[in-house]
């Protein structure tokens, strides 16, 4: 069976710890640029739209290099 590119992977370990440590970044990037806010901009809201955006393709990277480690299928 191979894996394609809708299937669920469970992280392992390695893959856990990874995403932990980009996680507590990205919290500490969205802090930073919620501290800079004057309320409402749209800058500051962009900004935290793309660190979303950019945190779900961390997840991506981190699952794409977790199924190269282990094998596809």
């Amino acid at each position: 069976m191979t894996i394609n590119r809708f299937d669920f992977i469970e992280y392992d370990d390695l893959s856990r710890e990874q995403q932990l440590n980009f996680k507590n970044q990205f919290i500490k990037i969205a802090n930073d640029i919620e501290a800079i806010s004057t309320g409402n901009e749209r800058s500051s809201l962009i900004a935290l739209v793309k660190l979303e955006e950019c945190y779900m393709w961390v997840g991506k990277a981190i699952r794409d290099n977790q199924i190269i480690r282990k094998g596809n299928g």
